[in-house]
């Protein structure tokens, strides 16, 4: 599967996850098992993929500044959104906090992480 192919496919799938996100979030709680799970199961999928498919990557190119700084935000934004997520699931702590933090982490994401693919196409077509 090509450069374009793999990122096509990422970014399908982080906008599946955001669709559901948005799904459970009007629907409200108790929140939908089944989707709650699928959406679970997505972002744990997409993560193993992208850890995969981002460290096969970088040993072709060499990674500059702004593919450092956006993994290092890509790996923050990851980890906000688990533990806000998981948070979020419990409902034990302020909701309205919470969501705010994972939505934030979410758009910070999208944004990390078309910078990251633009990047590295651009970087590989250089070498």
């Amino acid at each position: 599967m090509s450069l374009i192919s793999k990122s096509i496919v990422t970014l399908i799938a982080l906008m599946l996850i955001i669709i559901l996100g948005f799904v459970l979030s009007r629907l409200g709680r108790p929140y939908n098992q089944l989707i709650f799970n699928v959406h679970k199961i997505i972002a744990l999928v997409l993560v193993v993929y992208s850890f995969i498919y981002i460290k096969k990557q970088l040993v072709t190119v060499e990674p500059g500044r702004i593919i450092v700084v956006v993994l290092v935000l890509i790996l923050i934004c990851i980890v906000a959104l688990f533990a806000t997520g998981a948070m979020l699931s419990i409902g034990k702590v302020s909701q309205v906090l919470l969501k705010r933090i994972h939505l934030s982490s979410t758009i910070v994401l999208v944004v990390s992480i078309v910078i990251f693919l633009v990047e590295l196409i651009h970087k590989l077509k250089n070498t």
